[in-house]
């Protein structure tokens, strides 16, 4: 259901394409607020952050975190030119290798157990 708070809305304005646009259709205004509200919260209820701050989370430089986005490895999406990575996905990679940093340290203890070399 809209907030309550929409109803109070009396107009938006609205650039698609470099277009500006004024709404004052509270029928209008109250159909398109409700397709934005949906839209953000059923995608990605995470914050965007920059490609710095997401470098400097994940402890790696900018081009090293450009060249994993680039493979497929982190999602980012495009502001303009600028890349803009959803908080959620950059703990979420770190959590991925973090548990694949563990699996080696596993293997690597195993391996000394069994006397072999990596």
């Amino acid at each position: 259901m809209i907030n309550d708070n929409i109803h109070k809305i009396q107009q938006i304005e609205v650039i698609i394409n470099g277009t500006k646009m004024i709404i004052e259709d509270q029928e209008k205004i109250e159909s398109i607020t409700a397709i934005i509200m949906s839209d953000t919260l059923a995608e990605k209820p995470s914050v965007l952050i920059t490609s710095q701050k997401a470098a400097d989370l994940l402890g790696m430089s900018r081009p090293t975190l450009i060249k994993l986005s680039e493979n497929g490895k982190i999602p980012f999406t495009k502001n303009g030119n600028r890349r803009m990575y959803y908080e959620q996905d950059i703990k979420n990679y770190m959590l991925k290798r973090e548990k694949r940093s563990k699996s080696l340290e596993g293997l690597a203890d195993l391996s000394e157990d069994l006397n072999m070399e990596l």
